[in-house]
């Protein structure tokens, strides 16, 4: 009976009639009156009714349905929120109506849930996974800011209310906040510290899932997303390295294709990651057979890390079909890897490499630039001492890779014999510089000295 009256009401309430909307206004505060005051009502009737009324699109009738669920909530003998999970998404697409009135009513009554559910009676237990799923949905949906904010603060709420139980939903969380990272006025920002503080090795993520989400949103136009995928990524490395190097083949290649990236912020971060990976230990986790080098250059790289390698082989192609790439970030870079790794192996690395260039061109731009770091830069203070005195084994052999890699660039040559204080063979090397042609870079290269 109450279910039927409740129909027609609804119904009247809708009426373009303004006295029938005023009387059925009356007749529904009545009803509510009567209803609050009952022990016998049969909550799951109303529940019913809204079900199915949920997807209204006619503003009045949402309003109705928001006015009774709210009604409900201050009803002391029923609980509607365990019903909850099955019209949050109703409520939701709510929040978006046309009309203001709709969308406060409805951000109120999504404000009165929220607190209920924060209150964890028992009698208010609802299905954890169904409303996270549907806030996750209207949290990515092109929908109004409201909705968003709204389904925001909501993912935020279930994370302090329920700490690591939410690290199943991690990929669709990180699927929700991570566009919105750079928008003060959401809580994406809040989400993310809290979801790494969260992560633990014994976490409940499919990983898979998760680097799919991450790897989508590498190249995001905002800054602040592309730096939260990074330390996301380094995060996983560092805590969870057994779990990420399966995907590593589909992680490396996006890392490297960072590396054009024109925000100096994410580019050092990249280089950051990609040097934590070239120092992973676990040499099983790659196979250098893949890079298609020949005896001679596998042996001469034989102490140096696989994914440096693998990763100098992508570098030296990246600068070489970007000459803009190498002109504008190179010294960034080489500097960067030089500070964060080892340098004498950055340098065996690319100058071993090099010797298997075909493009002397390349070759020649590529040593003039590693001639000007090696000379000035700070990081390679402790290298120059080394290449200075050739005290010891290793770096006699380093010198012996970058003099042969060097001669494709006779300045640079000059300038390290000169640094090794091998002065008797420069000086037989400046006696033959009247051979070259004297161009403005030959000059510069010169000045450099």
């Amino acid at each position: 009976m109450i279910r039927t009256r409740e129909c027609a009401i609804m119904h009247l309430s809708a009426d373009s009639d303004v006295n029938v909307r005023s009387g059925a206004d009356l007749l529904d505060r009545l009803l509510k009156d009567i209803v609050i005051a009952s022990s016998t009502f049969d909550v799951a009737q109303l529940m019913v009714l809204i079900r199915e009324r949920i997807y209204a699109q006619n503003s009045s009738n949402r309003k109705f349905i928001v006015s009774w669920l709210s009604a409900m909530l201050t009803a002391p003998q029923v609980s509607v929120v365990p019903y909850l999970p099955e019209v949050l998404d109703g409520l939701f697409q709510m929040l978006g109506d046309g009309q203001p009135g709709v969308r406060d009513v409805t951000e109120a009554l999504l404000g009165q849930f929220l607190e209920r559910i924060q209150q964890a009676q028992p009698e208010d237990e609802v299905n954890l996974c169904n409303m996270v799923n549907v806030l996750i949905v209207h949290a990515t949906h092109e929908g109004s800011v409201l909705t968003r904010r709204t389904a925001l603060i909501w993912l935020s709420q279930f994370i302090e209310m329920h700490s690591t139980r939410l690290l199943p939903y991690l990929s669709g969380y990180l699927t929700a906040i991570l566009p919105y990272l750079g928008d003060d006025q959401l809580k994406a920002t809040e989400i993310n510290t809290r979801l790494l503080a969260l992560f633990t090795q014994d976490a409940g993520v499919k990983m898979n899932a998760v680097i799919a989400v991450l790897l989508k949103h590498v190249k995001h136009e905002h800054r602040e997303t592309r730096m939260a995928v990074l330390n996301w990524i380094r995060h996983l490395h560092k805590n969870v390295p057994a779990k990420i190097f399966p995907y590593m083949d589909r992680i490396f290649p996006t890392l490297l294709s960072v590396l054009s990236d024109t925000c100096d912020d994410v580019l050092l971060l990249d280089l950051q990651l990609l040097s934590d990976v070239c120092e992973e230990k676990n040499v099983n986790l790659i196979d250098i057979e893949e890079l298609h080098l020949d005896s001679h250059t596998k042996e001469q790289l034989s102490n140096i890390s696989p994914y440096l390698i693998k990763f100098a082989v992508s570098l030296l192609k990246m600068f070489r079909d970007d000459p803009s790439l190498l002109s504008e970030r190179g010294v960034l870079i080489i500097r960067q890897l030089c500070l964060l790794l080892d340098p004498s192996h950055i340098y065996r690395s690319i100058s071993v490499l090099l010797m298997c260039e075909g493009n002397v061109e390349f070759v020649s731009q590529m040593v003039a630039m590693l001639n000007g770091i090696l000379l000035t830069a700070t990081e390679l203070f402790e290298m120059r001492d080394q290449l200075k005195a050739l005290e010891n084994e290793e770096y006699v052999s380093l010198f012996e890779c970058l003099y042969r890699c060097w001669a494709y660039q006779p300045i640079a040559l000059l300038g390290l014999c000169i640094l090794s204080q091998n002065y008797e063979h420069a000086t037989q090397l400046a006696g033959y510089l009247w051979r070259l042609d004297v161009t403005a870079d030959v000059l510069i290269e010169i000045d450099r000295l």
